[in-house]
């Protein structure tokens, strides 16, 4: 697995939607699904390939999900829909060029021959002839996606993008990606998968340019030669425990921890940062403990190692994610010391203290962070950079799991 996301709720739900200057939803969709239209949606994948194939999800619909005329193709300049003229191969599914996905299911296409760079932004085009019904999507990709109107038809093979004239910001039914390469040893490399909520998913970052702490850890990887695969499952404000408001944030961690880590292609480890949306659910330390036992569980029995990481510091204003300065606080030193000094888990990295003030242990460091929570661009690389990569990539690359 070199490139995935967390397909969490249906179009157009989402914690951002109608939040941000360009909003997750366009409206572009009549009755909020695709109908007789094409998509083109971008991905960057974490390590190079000769070989791929593509995950395609219709967990949330009620209906069979006809897909057609799937493509993927290199992308020809950011912050456009255009694509690098004859760069496009034809995806099929069990030799045919459409697939019909049942409700609740997911589909692997065929193993497509093409190269591309680590880097490089690929393309992924497909086209929509029937009324799809409700949309599985992940809400808030931090990157510019693009649809074309209603009723226009297949239009996959517009290498110039401007067919595709609405911008979308969340990927529709696109939820993986595999590869391999020519030079790859007998044996496979293992993946990452990076577990967390909004820090994870990349809010706040810019658009179009990979500034996620997964995208600088996989470039750390890349510049080390070490061709593990880094796939991106955080959720913005996902939870470990809380249900209560799924088509929103997610359903919990526990819950989903099963398709959105292990599921994954050649998944050897998994890097841990969430819990602090629990806190602001009023969940005590003890409770949030448990929960993260729960993952550990799951991750033992399926042979991946998991890695913890505490729970960074945070002095956001309560409005709007409801951090009470009073409140919150000792919750997260408490959980914090029980990371610390746990043996339950493979190993624990403690990105509090990496982020942190130097002065003021207890808060955030200013230059590492928007506004209180979500690190900017600086602080991402600097948390990415603060990942110890023998401790959280498996054998033979590290000692994750030995």
């Amino acid at each position: 697995a070199v490139w995935g996301t967390a397909i969490y709720t249906t179009y157009p739900n989402g914690p951002l939607t109608g939040a941000t200057p360009v909003q997750p939803s366009s409206g572009v969709f009549a009755d909020n699904q695709a109908s007789n239209q094409s998509l083109r949606q971008f991905i960057h994948p974490s390590q190079r390939g000769d070989e791929v194939r593509f995950l395609f999800s219709n967990v949330f619909g009620d209906r069979p999900l006809r897909l057609q005329s799937v493509q993927v193709a290199k992308r020809l300049a950011a912050g456009a829909a255009a694509l690098v003229p004859g760069s496009a191969q034809a995806v099929l599914f069990s030799g045919e060029q459409e697939v019909l996905i049942p409700p609740g299911q997911e589909r692997w296409s065929d193993a497509t021959a093409f190269s591309y760079e680590a880097g490089e932004d690929l393309a992924i085009s497909m086209y929509l002839p029937e009324d799809s019904g409700p949309m599985s999507w992940h809400a808030e990709a931090f990157a510019l996606q693009y649809a074309t109107l209603p009723g226009a038809g297949d239009q996959t093979e517009d290498d110039t993008g401007l067919a595709f004239t609405n911008i979308e910001r969340g990927w529709l039914f696109l939820a993986g990606m595999d590869a391999r390469r020519e030079d790859a040893p007998a044996a496979p490399a293992p993946s990452l998968v990076a577990f967390g909520d909004s820090i994870t998913d990349g809010f706040v970052g810019t658009l179009e340019v990979n500034h996620r702490w997964p995208d600088f850890l996989a470039r750390r990887l890349q510049d080390a030669q070490i061709p593990v695969g880094v796939v991106n499952t955080g959720i913005n404000s996902n939870t470990v425990l809380d249900n209560s408001n799924p088509v929103v944030r997610g359903v919990s961690g526990i819950e989903r921890f099963g398709r959105d880590v292990l599921q994954r292609s050649g998944v050897g480890s998994v890097f841990v940062l969430l819990g602090t949306n629990d806190i602001t659910s009023n969940r005590s330390a003890e409770e949030i403990y448990a929960g993260l036992l729960d993952l550990r569980d799951q991750a033992r029995a399926a042979g991946v190692c998991i890695v913890l990481s505490t729970i960074l510091p945070r002095n956001d204003p309560i409005i709007p994610f409801g951090w009470d300065a009073n409140a919150h606080p000792p919750v997260r030193e408490a959980l914090n010391a029980r990371i610390r000094q746990s043996q339950d888990f493979d190993a624990v990295v403690d990105l509090a203290v990496a982020m942190a003030n130097p002065l003021f242990p207890e808060q955030p460091n200013p230059v590492y962070f928007a506004e209180g929570l979500h690190p900017n661009p600086v602080g991402m690389q600097a948390l990415a950079a603060a990942i110890p990569l023998d401790l959280v990539l498996p054998p033979p690359y590290g000692d994750c799991g030995a």
